[in-house]
């Protein structure tokens, strides 16, 4: 079964410097040697990302059926399982991550021959070598500016297109 994709930078698509300048009396930084417990943990993942931006990434999901796979630089942190959880809990469809250890263009381009995808876009802030290939599925945010916004999320769901809707009659 072919399915709607959307390959996702995290980082300066899900927050902006605002997220950052907001956030930034709330944020718990800690050492190497800290000892975290879960809740502050969990607090200080959550408190990198805005959640209206959260929101308007699930409506995009919600009105297209697509799910996520993040092509991060974070995935290859050790924390990322956790970020991962975080944003499933909050009801992000969160199904892959794919390393761009090699770039993330071929990374996208190794998945889009490996999976049957129909429909995909690429939720970033930066534009990478290879992006050329697929430039009319590059939806392109601003971490310095506001990063996700309604209308790049308007955008995004014009390319995937609205979920199909099955007739039980």
């Amino acid at each position: 079964m072919s399915k709607k994709v959307i390959f996702l930078d995290f980082d300066g698509v899900l927050n902006s410097t605002q997220t950052y300048k907001q956030n930034n009396g709330d944020r718990l930084f800690y050492g190497r040697k800290s000892h975290w417990s879960w809740e502050l943990l969990m607090k200080s993942v959550v408190s990198h990302y805005d959640f209206y931006k959260i929101q308007l990434l699930k409506s995009i999901c919600f009105s297209t059926g697509a799910e996520i796979v993040g092509v991060s630089a974070e995935v290859t942190s050790k924390y990322y399982p956790l970020v991962e959880e975080v944003f499933v809990n909050m009801g992000l469809p969160i199904v892959d991550a794919i390393s761009s250890e090699y770039g993330r263009a071929n990374a996208i381009q190794t998945y889009l021959m490996d999976h049957d995808v129909e429909r995909f876009i690429v939720l970033d802030d930066e534009i990478f070598m290879g992006y050329e290939d697929f430039w009319d599925f590059v939806v392109k945010t601003d971490f310095y500016n506001e990063g996700l916004t309604e209308e790049l999320a308007e955008e995004a769901v014009m390319i995937l297109g609205p979920k199909k809707h099955i007739n039980l009659k």
